[in-house]
């Protein structure tokens, strides 16, 4: 009896200890554990401190000498002037001008006007003069949900590069010197529009008439 008595006694006590055990892991751990985490280690008695862990450093991130990250349809802009150069530096020279006095307005958001105006009023433009050339046919494309300036977006945006054949896109960019601005973008685009206005005024849905509109290099 007294045997017994002595091994309840020690299974009592064993599972009270692992009791108190369970209940520490799960109030936050042991105090062994608590100095693992705040960087301390029992090392012979002594108490040391682990160094924290350096920060990884941010992503290295590298930017053109000029600090303009090229933007998509950069390269369009360039590709009929490889037309007219043998050598593409001479190319590039006259590419740097042209961007410089023309493509760049193309890109930008300013209020800039007449002579050389820039891509929102180029595309008010475009609504302007098609509302006084066929304001039927505005309403209609509106209806449709498609004003004139969204159409007209990706090809003055592009120069018609890609849109029209390359010597044609050389005769619209030799008006575009020739008058010193980029309102004949606008024309075109205007030109491009009524030269549809039957194939649009046929389209009852949007998808329609960007299927119609797709494809202008046949004009």
């Amino acid at each position: 009896t007294a045997a017994v008595a002595m091994e309840r006694s020690a299974s009592s006590a064993a599972s009270t200890n692992e009791s108190r055990r369970l209940q520490q892991k799960v109030g936050g751990g042991t105090q062994e554990d608590d100095d693992y985490k705040n960087g301390k280690l029992e090392a012979g008695g002594a108490v040391t401190r682990i160094p924290p862990i350096p920060p990884s450093p941010p992503p290295l991130v590298i930017y053109p000498a000029c600090e303009i990250i090229p933007f998509q349809g950069l390269a369009l802009l360039a590709a009929p002037l490889m037309y007219m150069y043998d050598h593409p530096a001479k190319a590039y020279r006259m590419f740097r001008v042209l961007f410089c006095r023309y493509w760049s307005r193309l890109f930008s958001l300013s209020p800039v006007g007449l002579p050389s105006p820039s891509l929102p009023v180029l595309l008010r433009t475009v609504d302007s003069m098609l509302e006084d050339l066929d304001l039927d046919l505005v309403v209609h494309l509106r209806r449709l949900g498609t004003p004139p300036c969204a159409l007209a977006l990706p090809w003055i945006s592009s120069g018609f590069v890609g849109h029209l054949a390359p010597d044609e896109v050389l005769l619209l960019w030799d008006r575009v010197l020739g008058l010193d601005s980029l309102v004949p973008l606008a024309a075109l685009a205007v030109a491009a529009i009524c030269f549809r206005r039957q194939v649009i005024m046929s389209c009852l849905v949007r998808q329609e008439l960007l299927e119609a509109m797709g494809d202008i290099s046949q004009l």
